[in-house]
């Protein structure tokens, strides 16, 4: 799961930067974009103004004499030679008293033009009407020279520059936006970028692009970033196989008992004398889908100790479950049934959970659960524990304890917790043969639990002699590999059902 999570991480995080990083290119190229149209755009009016000024110094002598043919002849020519000027006036008394469009005849003029700024903005004036001028005013000898760029090369500057953007052209209090209209200008705005004309007293305003545009990355990056997306993918692939390969013990088991990679086996408990399956012993074997199956010895300890024993158990319970309900109709009444549990479990409420759910879900046939204590690890015997205990004995689940002989905890287990089986370990079974002096330790151990009225079960029988010997002291209860080996329950469940006995070679 840890191996999973960080590789999904990984690579989004690779995704995410990757997407980042594209969007500050194309945000940047899109900002020197709108950058370097802004600055055409002041580049064209700039040579307009130019023409302006050009032509006002021309005609600025005609200020001291009058309208006469020549001088109109004059003003006529350079409104001409300007391929952006819309007129060329001589101004005096607020009154156009010489023009290139109206001759000698003269027109009153609003006040505020004849004593303007040197560059102004117009929506509109007496000569040209309403379409917007950019006009230009100088001094004369006498008067004033004035000189306008028509509303459709002042449209070329903002449009023809940039058909993407909307640019407005500010001069002084007043600004000339995208749709054609001369409004009054206030204050600057911070969201608006701005070009300043470096020669004179306008600039170009624009709106900057935004840092990200869902919109312009897909049009603009949308190859790269599905190029990102499939190199996240495999950057989160290699990762992931990466860390399942170098993950520490822990991890891999986890990971095991999550995938239900831990499945039971069973192993009989056989009836020495007729041969009988009187219950069986659940085991935990790892099916690992790479190394196949990895004995118990090997996982077990480990489980233990770092606490993933409880849920190893609980997952086998619930396996167990799955795999005795469609037979348990048929299945003989009494059926032991053994579950190993540690230490761990005396401190955890799962186990009485546990326990008391399996014996509800195999309710069809009276079954006797008993859980196999271990000496490998003592368990520490609580009042909560000793109280756990005894409400599950109360439900008829008997304790055995398992390995007896082996640990040291044994005695004092059966002196403070109510034991009803011994399990003989097999390694005193595995002592028994024709020497007289084989048989002096198990012997011991028999003769213990009889007086101790504890029911015995060996475990480890492994031929027909241990066998006949252990049956000749009375202990019925057997099993081993002389009988069965562990096996899935497939193969378990036609011995159970039809009651025919198998020897295990």
């Amino acid at each position: 799961m840890r191996a999973t999570l960080v590789s999904l991480l990984c690579g989004f995080v690779f995704f995410i930067v990757g997407v980042t990083a594209l969007n500050w290119q194309l945000w940047r190229a899109a900002y020197t974009d709108r950058v370097q149209e802004a600055k055409l755009s002041v580049s064209l009016a700039d040579s307009m103004v130019d023409e302006t000024i050009k032509a006002v110094s021309v005609v600025r002598p005609l200020t001291a004499g009058s309208c006469t043919p020549d001088a109109q002849r004059i003003l006529n020519r350079e409104a001409a030679m300007g391929p952006h000027l819309r007129y060329v006036v001589l101004i005096r008394n607020h009154e156009v008293w010489c023009s290139s469009l109206l001759g000698s005849q003269t027109q009153k003029i609003h006040e505020d033009k004849s004593t303007a700024a040197s560059l102004t903005l117009y929506p509109g004036d007496e000569i040209t009407g309403g379409t917007p001028v950019l006009f230009y005013l100088a001094p004369g000898i006498s008067g004033y020279v004035g000189a306008s760029i028509g509303f459709v090369h002042l449209n070329t500057a903002l449009k023809t520059a940039s058909n993407r953007i909307q640019l407005t052209l500010v001069v002084g209090n007043k600004m000339l936006d995208y749709n054609d209209v001369v409004r009054p200008f206030t204050s600057v705005r911070q969201d608006k970028a701005h070009q300043q004309s470096l020669r004179y007293p306008f600039r170009i305003e624009y709106d900057p692009p935004p840092f990200f545009s869902l919109g312009r990355l897909i049009s603009q990056g949308g190859f790269l970033t599905a190029i990102l997306a499939i190199m996240s993918l495999i950057t989160g692939w290699i990762l992931h196989r990466y860390l399942s390969k170098y993950t520490t013990p822990e991890e891999n088991l986890r990971r095991a008992i999550d995938k239900g990679e831990i499945v039971p086996f069973y192993q009989p408990v056989v009836n020495g004398a007729s041969g009988k399956i009187d219950g069986f012993e659940i085991l935990a074997r790892w099916k690992h889908p790479e190394a196949g199956f990895i004995p118990p010895d090997v996982f077990i300890p480990l489980a233990e100790k770092t606490g993933l024993i409880i849920e190893l158990t609980h997952k086998l319970m619930m396996r167990v479950i799955d795999d005795l309900t469609p037979v348990m109709p048929h299945l003989p009444e009494g059926l032991h049934i053994g579950i190993n549990i540690s230490a761990a479990h005396g401190q955890s409420e799962v186990l009485e959970y546990d326990c008391l759910h399996l014996l509800d879900a195999l309710s069809a046939k009276k079954i006797t659960l008993v859980l196999e204590v271990t000496e490998r690890e003592p368990m520490a015997l609580t009042p909560k524990t000793l109280s756990m205990f005894a409400r599950l004995r109360s439900h008829g689940v008997l304790v055995a304890l398992d390995d007896f002989g082996t640990g040291y905890s044994g005695i004092s287990y059966l002196n403070e917790f109510p034991v009803d089986f011994i399990k003989i370990d097999k390694s005193f079974v595995r002592r028994i043969s024709n020497s007289p002096d084989s048989t002096l330790l198990v012997d011991c151990v028999i003769d213990m639990a009889k007086k101790l009225s504890l029911k015995i079960i060996a475990e480890g029988v492994e031929t027909q002699h241990q066998a006949d010997y252990l049956n000749s002291k009375g202990i019925h209860f057997l099993q081993g590999y002389y009988f069965w080996r562990p096996v899935p329950f497939y193969r378990l469940a036609p011995a159970l059902l039809f009651g025919f006995h198998r020897i295990s070679l």
